[in-house]
């Protein structure tokens, strides 16, 4: 789930924690390819992308480790 975030001046309060999607974009750092997922959990996604946390397959991304997150597009309710 993430968190929808607000900012005031008393610093951040969550305002739901409802699960939603979103699509990110990955660019590796040692060479040109690209990579476009969605997920529930970034955080978690990017790391089992790069190998340090097990997880669904990510095969198409074990060429190309490190990557680095170009874009999120966040707040969708369903996966298609």
């Amino acid at each position: 789930m993430i968190p929808y975030i607000c900012y005031s001046s008393t610093g951040p309060c969550i305002i739901s924690e409802k699960r939603t999607y979103c699509v990110y974009f990955l660019r590796s750092l040692i060479s040109n390819k690209t990579y476009v997922g969605y997920t529930t959990n970034i955080y978690n996604r990017i790391r089992q992308h790069n190998g340090f946390l097990a997880g669904p397959k990510t095969k198409r991304t074990e060429v190309g480790r490190p990557w680095e997150i170009v874009c999120i597009i966040s707040g969708f309710p369903t996966a298609r």
